[in-house]
């Protein structure tokens, strides 16, 4: 089972310790951090 799970943060420093908490403990096998993320999707149909 995996899950994805997103938060905000108020800079990039606090994205940075609350990442390093999640794997350190084993509460997350990776952590990816976007200053700004954008999702583009297109299909027909």
């Amino acid at each position: 089972m995996f899950m994805v799970v997103y938060i905000t943060a108020g800079s990039a420093d606090e994205a940075k310790r609350i990442a390093h908490a999640l794997v350190s403990n084993n509460l997350a096998a990776c952590v990816n951090m976007h200053p700004i993320s954008s999702m583009y999707v297109g299909w027909e149909g």
